[in-house]
């Protein structure tokens, strides 16, 4: 079940963190993520854990989602069960968590432990999930702290503070939304997140290594597909769309540049957001309708269902464009996309907007933007 944060910034300044201690583990690869391997796992103590890019664009800030399950631990239910999260970012050289508007958090800004606030949880976190029926547990209050050195590399610790005996279940499957910044350098199963739930007294219960998903993918090239908007059909009636009515398609209109464009064969990879809401089918329905008389967009080459984090809801619509395709550049050639049978989440939610990554015929040279407009689903009345 996912808990929604509203965001609220609350910044401090204060005195350094203490140097981050690594947790030793002995850990094997298990595969959590869309694209690869990337979890720990090991001898009862070490929890799998995966960071899961909804893109493989760098140097930019892109939808992720940290994965990590915790094992059937009796220090979960036990005196005072998971009293923290504690998320470490070891080498922010090549991933750095970001806010969750995706702005750089500065590298000296930090907000203490004993300062911790909801609020906080807000700034840093789009979505919190849980596979147990009860949900996210409800955060007392989250930290940040500064960037700090730690050898060759530069680290940075979240946590997410929790009530007595109110945090983290035992043999749960766990995802947080973040907004994460990639370079080149990094690659599939590297290290980029330990995951740590603590007790009241700061102990380790189990700890994940945190691998990535994917490799990051090369900058865009001078000759690959580039959008310049994405915007949703929404019929004169505001910037939202609401998905309520299930007959109806979802439509998203085009614009690409006019000295990129996007042609045949080119794909498109529409990011439905919440992501911890979403469960489209293997297949979806796409056609697509061309602006004007005389330009072409006939049938898509495919449509098709992928996850973010492999094995959960998929969240991702993969369509590649059709072979009989008039290139979409500038404001002359702007077809419309018609998704349909889409379905409803298992939850209401707030206005958010989608996510596009769009890459050539070979499925290369990645670019990620987001939408101009926004979709909603508020639940009807006693639903």
């Amino acid at each position: 079940m996912a808990r929604p944060l509203a965001p609220r910034p609350a910044l401090r300044r204060g005195r350094p963190p203490a140097l981050l201690v690594a947790v030793v583990v002995a850990a094997a690869a298990v595969c959590c993520c869309r694209g690869g391997a990337g979890a720990a796992q090991g001898d009862g103590d070490v929890m799998p854990s995966a960071v899961c890019p909804a893109s493989s664009v760098t140097d930019q800030a892109v939808p992720a989602i940290i994965s990590f399950q915790t094992g059937a631990r009796q220090a979960y239910i036990g005196t005072s069960g998971a009293a923290e999260l504690r998320l470490v970012v070891t080498a922010v050289e090549f991933f750095r968590l970001e806010h969750a508007n995706g702005s750089a958090i500065p590298a000296r800004d930090e907000v203490l432990k004993a300062d911790a606030h909801r609020s906080v949880c807000g700034v840093l976190f789009e979505e919190l999930w849980a596979s147990d029926g009860r949900g996210f547990p409800y955060p007392s209050g989250c930290y940040y702290g500064q960037e700090t050195a730690t050898g060759a590399a530069t680290s940075r610790e979240f946590g997410i503070v929790f009530e007595t005996k109110a945090g983290l279940a035992p043999s749960t499957r766990y995802q947080i939304a973040i907004r994460a910044t990639m370079r080149q350098g990094v690659k599939l199963g590297d290290e980029v997140i330990q995951v740590r739930s603590l007790d009241d007294a700061g102990g380790v219960i189990e700890a994940g290594l945190g691998g990535l998903s994917l490799t990051p993918a090369a900058a865009s090239s001078s000759t690959s597909p580039q959008l310049t908007s994405l915007t949703l059909d929404v019929d004169g009636t505001g910037d939202s769309v609401s998905i309520d009515d299930t007959s109806l398609p979802l439509k998203v209109n085009l614009t690409g540049d006019a000295a990129r464009p996007l042609t045949a064969g080119s794909h498109l990879r529409l990011l439905l957001r919440p992501m911890t809401a979403w469960a489209l089918g293997p297949a979806c329905a796409a056609t697509c309708r061309p602006a004007a008389a005389g330009q072409l967009c006939g049938a898509l080459g495919r449509c098709s269902g992928e996850a973010v984090v492999e094995g959960e809801g998929r969240n991702i619509a993969h369509l590649e464009l059709p072979t009989s395709l008039t290139p979409i550049r500038g404001t002359s050639v702007t077809p419309t996309l018609e998704l349909w049978g889409l379905g409803l989440p298992a939850q209401a939610f707030f206005p958010a907007k989608l996510g596009a990554q769009v890459t050539d015929i070979s499925d290369r040279f990645p670019q990620f933007i987001e939408s101009s407009d926004t979709i909603h689903w508020f639940s009807p009345p006693g639903g």
